[in-house]
C-alpha cells in the first residue's frame, strides 16, 4: 500500500503560499523601489537642470517694445484654443474675466466682507437736456411748401367778420348776455357767442340759457327752486343738441347781466347769477360747476383785426405729446412732442409726413422747461406776425387749439 509523504504535502502547500506571498510582496518593493529610485534619478539630475535653466535663461531675449503682427503667433482652426475661442486674444480675455469674477467671490466670501459698506456712486442725474425745434421754422417750411400749403384752408367757415353789432342803436358785444325771440312770441334768454355771415347775411350765434322751469324734473330739486327765486339760472353744455343756434340781429330784444359764479362769489348781488351746466351723460341728465365750462374768448382775450393789407394766414395748431421705448423693453422712455396744422383735410393729417416733430425729452428731462420756448413763440404768433411766404410778405397769425397727451 503506497504511503502518503504527509511532510511533503504540507511542505508543498507552504510552499504555494510562500509564493503568492513572496510574487505580492515582491511587486509592493519594487513599485517602492521605482519611487526611490525616480527621487534618486531627481536628485541626482538637479546640478543638471540647474545648468540646462541656466542655459536656456542665457538664450532668452529681454522683450522691451511690442511684437509686430509677424511676431505674434497665429492659429488655425485646428489650433489648441477652439472650440471654444478664435484667437489668443478671446482666450486672455475670458482668463482675465474669470481671474476678476474668482477675485470677486473670494472678496464676497471673506468673513470680514459686510454688504452694507459697500457705496456705489449714483451716475443718473435728476434732469436731462431736452431737444427743441423751433415752430416758426416750422410754420416758415409748411407756407413756403406748395405741396403742403396748396392743401391748406385758410378761407372762411362761419367768418366772424365782427366782434359787436349795433341792434336799434344799441351796441352788443361778443360775450354778452341777451334776451331774443326764437319766434315771435316766445323769449328766451342766450349768450352771444359769436357774430357770424351766414349765407351772406349777418347772424348771431347764441348759447341757450335755461330757467328752472326748463330743467329736468330729476333735477328740479328745492333748493334749486330756492335759488332760482333769488335769480339764478343754468347754462345748457354746447354739445347738446339745440344748445346753440344762428339768429338774425332783429331777433335780439335786450341785453341781461348775468353774473358766472366760476368761485361762488357774484360781482354783481343784484344781477342774475349761473352756477351751473345742464348736460347729458350715457343717456341721464346731470349738473357740473360752471367752473368745468368752455370759457368763451371774451373773457380772456382781447381780439384785435389786424390793420394790414398783406395777406393774412391763420393758423390752427394741434400739440400732441407721446412717450415711446427707444428699444425692445428697456424701461426709460422717450417722450415725442408734435404738431399739426388744423388747416389741413382730414385727409392728409392722417400722413405721417405731415406729423411735424417739435422735440424730444428724454427720460428725467422736464417737461415744464421743454415746453416753455414753444408757449413764447406761440404767444407772438397769436398777435401776428410778418413772415415771407412764396416770395412775399404776408400776416401769420397762429394759436394753439388743442393739445392731446397721456394720462399722468
Amino acid at each position: 500500500m503506497p504511503t502518503i509523504d504527509t511532510e511533503s504535502a504540507e511542505s508543498e502547500e507552504v510552499s504555494e503560499d510562500n509564493i503568492a506571498f513572496e510574487s505580492e510582496y515582491e511587486r509592493m518593493m519594487e513599485e517602492f523601489n521605482e519611487g526611490d529610485e525616480y527621487e534618486g534619478d531627481r536628485g541626482g539630475n538637479e546640478n543638471e537642470s540647474d545648468e540646462e535653466t541656466s542655459e536656456e535663461a542665457s538664450d532668452e531675449e529681454i522683450i522691451d517694445q511690442p511684437l509686430n503682427n509677424e511676431q505674434l503667433p497665429h492659429f488655425t482652426q485646428s489650433n489648441e484654443f477652439n472650440p471654444y475661442f478664435n484667437n489668443i486674444t478671446e482666450s486672455l480675455n475670458s482668463s482675465l474675466a474669470t481671474q476678476a469674477y474668482d477675485e470677486l467671490v473670494d472678496i464676497i466670501r471673506h468673513p470680514q466682507f459686510k454688504k452694507d459698506d459697500v457705496k456705489m456712486p449714483s451716475t443718473s442725474k435728476d434732469t436731462g437736456k431736452a431737444y427743441y425745434l423751433s415752430v416758426t421754422d416750422i410754420i416758415h417750411h409748411i407756407l413756403n411748401n406748395p405741396s403742403i400749403s396748396d392743401n391748406m384752408y385758410f378761407g372762411p367757415g362761419q367768418k366772424v367778420t365782427k366782434t359787436s353789432i349795433t341792434i336799434a342803436q344799441n351796441i352788443y358785444y361778443s360775450g354778452d348776455f341777451v334776451i331774443y325771440r326764437e319766434s315771435k312770441e316766445a323769449k328766451r334768454l342766450g349768450r352771444i357767442l359769436a357774430i357770424i355771415q351766414q349765407d351772406g347775411q349777418l347772424k348771431i350765434k347764441i348759447q341757450r340759457i335755461l330757467i328752472f322751469e326748463d330743467l329736468p324734473g330729476n333735477l328740479q330739486s328745492n333748493n334749486r327752486k330756492q335759488r332760482s327765486q333769488e335769480g339764478e339760472l343754468w347754462f345748457m353744455d354746447r354739445e347738446m343738441d339745440d344748445a346753440i343756434m344762428n339768429v338774425e340781429s332783429q331777433a335780439i330784444v335786450n341785453r341781461l347781466n348775468i353774473s358766472i359764479l366760476y368761485d361762488n362769489v357774484a360781482n354783481d348781488p343784484h344781477s342774475y347769477k349761473i352756477r351751473e351746466i345742464l348736460y347729458k351723460h350715457n343717456g341721464h341728465w346731470k349738473i357740473r360747476h360752471v367752473k368745468y365750462s368752455y370759457q368763451h374768448p371774451s373773457e380772456f382775450v382781447t381780439l384785435e383785426e389786424p390793420r394790414t393789407s398783406l395777406p393774412i394766414y391763420k393758423l390752427f395748431i394741434d400739440l400732441y405729446y407721446d412717450d415711446f421705448g427707444t428699444f425692445r423693453n428697456i424701461y426709460h422712455s422717450l417722450g415725442g412732442v408734435y404738431i399739426q396744422i388744423g388747416n389741413m383735410p382730414l385727409t392728409e393729417r392722417h400722413h405721417l409726413k405731415n406729423h411735424f416733430m417739435l422735440g424730444f425729452v428724454p427720460f428725467g428731462g422736464s417737461f415744464d422747461e421743454f415746453i416753455k420756448p414753444f408757449v413764447s413763440e406761440i404767444k407772438k404768433f397769436e398777435k401776428g406776425k410778418i413772415m415771407t411766404v412764396q416770395g412775399q410778405d404776408a400776416w401769420v397769425i397762429a394759436s394753439l387749439g388743442v393739445t392731446t397727451a397721456d394720462l399722468p
